[in-house]
Formats: structure tokens, C-alpha cells, sequence
């Protein structure tokens, strides 16, 4: 998949204020034909999206919530990898900037001490100009919410402040966060995927460990192994078999 050496990527960032959803904003702006490197960047959201149709809580004050708009000029059975790109790129940047490590739960957890401290979502446009647009909607708590998170969360989350990280303000924050996303963004274009799924292994919080797999049927259970060459979880079932599974929901023993 590698090719040759991408361009430079230059952000331009937007800041609005209360909104629906930062990925609904850059969607708009993908079917429009915007060029990638879109950043919406928004105060607080009232539709903020988790995956399998949950909803991200966002007030104001309590976190940051953007959404990036990327056109990568790879086949389309690839862009899932793009939030795993991501995801790399935030464990690093907030552990940067925060003083503590920050793992990563398949397939787009941040984690600090095994709870969830942000999460990312991809959403896709295919109408919107000459190569298909990916929008990577990403939420970080910084704060936690007056009155605590919503209950069936509360035992699972954690906040940057809750976690005792001192961080800078969110302007200077997302800098940092997007010129390590541009780095492995441009390393998944010039490299492939194999650098990223190494990195994203080593950052796993999760891996040996025994988990049960939510799937379509029956949960599945074994070992976590790591991650595929298309960013598939890799699943230790015994005897030697390696479960490869392309979407599900873990859950930890």
C-alpha cells in the first residue's frame, strides 16, 4: 500500500461553539468538496456519537472535542486503519503532554489505568470530491463533568483532571495532538500499515490479557494476541487458533 512520500499537511482549524456534532460539521464540509486538513473544533456538542450508536457525553468546559477531515489516497479497504492511525497518535500526544502513559483498547479506546479517558470514531464520505473523505471524530475528557459521568459509565471513565494529569490549555493541546497525528498519518501513507499496527500494539493495555468478544452471535473468548495487517483483533481461542475479528465489543474478565 505504501507509495510515495505524502505532502505536507496543513491544518486549518475552526473553532465554533455549541454544536450538533463536529463530524456532522465536517461531513457537511467533505460533500462539499473541502480539501483534508479540516479541523472542527467545538465547545460542546448535543449529538456527540460513540460507537454502536452511543451517545458521547460533551458539555462545556469538560473536553475536547474536534473532528478531522483526511483524504488519503489509499484503497478503500483501508481506511478503517485510519482510526487506529489516529489513535496511536493520541495515546502519544496525551501522554506527552500529560506525564502519564495512555494505553489503547480495541478498537478506538483511550485508556489511562484502564479506564476510558477518549474515544474515536470514523465516519466517511464518499461523494465528496476526487478521493473519499474519512472524518476522524475524536473526544478527550479533560474534566469530569458536574455531577460525574452518566451512570452505566461511571465505573469505566476517567477524565485528565480526575487522573491527576496537568495539561496545558486546549488551544496549545490540540496543536500538539494534531502535529503528532500529522506524523503518523504521513508514516501510514509513506510506510503502510505495519508500523502503525506495531506501535499500536505496544500501546495496548489489553494484550495477554482474557477477554470475552461481543460478536453478532455467541461471544467469543480467549486471549487477546494483537492486531491484524487490516487492524482486525486478533483473538487467542486455544489450540493454536487465531480468531480474527473485524468488529465486536471486548469484554474484560
Amino acid at each position: 500500500m505504501a507509495g510515495t512520500r505524502a505532502p505536507a499537511l496543513a491544518w486549518r482549524l475552526e473553532k465554533v461553539g455549541r454544536v450538533g456534532s463536529t463530524s456532522d460539521l465536517a461531513l457537511e464540509r467533505a460533500s462539499e468538496g473541502s480539501p483534508e486538513g479540516l479541523v472542527i473544533w467545538a465547545e460542546s456538542q448535543e449529538r456527540g456519537r460513540g460507537r454502536l450508536g452511543r451517545s458521547w457525553t460533551s458539555p462545556p468546559g469538560c473536553g475536547l472535542y474536534f473532528s478531522v477531515l483526511l483524504r488519503p489516497a489509499v484503497p478503500g479497504e483501508h481506511l478503517a486503519s485510519i482510526s487506529l492511525v489516529a489513535a496511536v497518535a493520541m495515546a502519544e500526544g496525551l501522554s506527552g503532554v500529560c506525564g502519564m502513559a495512555v494505553g489503547l483498547k480495541w478498537p478506538n479506546d483511550l485508556r489511562i489505568e484502564g479506564k476510558k479517558v477518549g474515544g474515536i470514531l470514523l465516519d466517511f464520505e464518499p461523494k465528496g470530491g476526487k478521493r473519499p473523505a474519512v472524518v476522524a471524530g475524536i473526544g478527550i475528557n479533560l474534566r469530569t463533568p458536574p455531577g460525574g459521568f452518566p451512570e452505566k459509565f461511571a465505573e469505566r471513565a476517567t477524565s485528565l483532571e480526575r487522573a491527576g494529569c496537568r495539561f496545558p490549555e486546549e488551544g496549545e493541546m490540540i496543536g500538539g495532538l494534531l502535529e503528532r497525528l500529522e506524523q503518523w498519518y504521513r508514516t501510514f501513507l509513506d510506510s503502510g500499515f505495519d508500523p502503525v499496527r506495531e506501535r499500536w500494539e505496544a500501546l495496548s493495555d489489553g494484550i495477554g490479557s482474557r477477554v470475552s468478544v461481543s460478536l453478532a452471535g455467541d461471544p467469543a473468548e480467549g486471549k487477546m494476541a494483537g492486531i491484524d495487517a487490516a487492524g482486525r483483533l486478533l483473538l487467542d481461542t486455544g489450540g493454536g487458533k487465531l480468531l480474527s475479528v473485524d468488529a465486536g465489543e471486548i469484554i474484560e474478565s
